[in-house]
């Protein structure tokens, strides 16, 4: 069993195809192509018993055709909800998620360490155990945000995720060559 991360799929969005972030959609040449893409490419890294966190931004859509997509994606999903996951369309598909959260910590256990892990769709600037190296993954800024310490975009189209979901122990391995912040301490 793996566990991976991603986010920012967007399904049927074509603006996204091109976003002006040297993003790795721009050959395509439609949304059908895109999502078929995406599908492929997830199911070809994630098995059926893996388990996704995925920070957001599942598509620009409705349940009604999110859900056919969706369906198709290995894994037990984790979903934190992105700017535009609406409640109203993620509630009538909530079954196809094991947890639907709006800001999630985990530890990870990895080479003998147990990592600290913060996972929201936005960056931000501060996060529990900041100052003990824990690391905060999340989404929206499509490769074009590189904030503070331990904190990286896991989206799809970012250099990282080239089109792909992103196995944890890739994304720790990338987390381990950004600084840990200085803080004060936890009062």
């Amino acid at each position: 069993m793996k566990t991976f991360i991603t986010s920012d799929l967007h399904f049927f969005h074509k603006g996204i195809m091109t976003f002006d972030s040297g993003t790795k959609r721009k050959h395509f040449t439609s949304v059908d192509e895109m999502n078929e893409t995406l599908i492929s490419n997830w199911n070809s890294v994630v098995g059926k018993d893996d388990y996704v966190y995925n920070l957001g931004d599942l598509g620009m859509c409705g349940a009604n055709k999110l859900r056919p997509l969706l369906s198709q994606l290995n894994g037990k999903h984790h979903l934190i909800l992105g700017n535009h996951d609406k409640m109203k369309e993620i509630n009538k598909i909530k079954e196809l998620f094991v947890s639907i959260d709006y800001y999630k910590e985990i530890k990870y256990g990895y080479d003998g360490v147990n990592y600290h892990i913060c996972m929201m769709h936005y960056p931000i600037a501060s996060w529990n155990r900041i100052h003990y190296a824990s690391i905060m993954m999340h989404g929206h800024s499509h490769g074009m945000y590189q904030g503070l310490g331990k904190t990286f975009d896991v989206g799809v189209d970012t250099e990282l995720g080239n089109l792909f979901p992103i196995q944890m122990e890739k994304a720790i391995e990338y987390s381990k060559s950004l600084e840990t912040v200085k803080i004060v301490k936890d009062v």
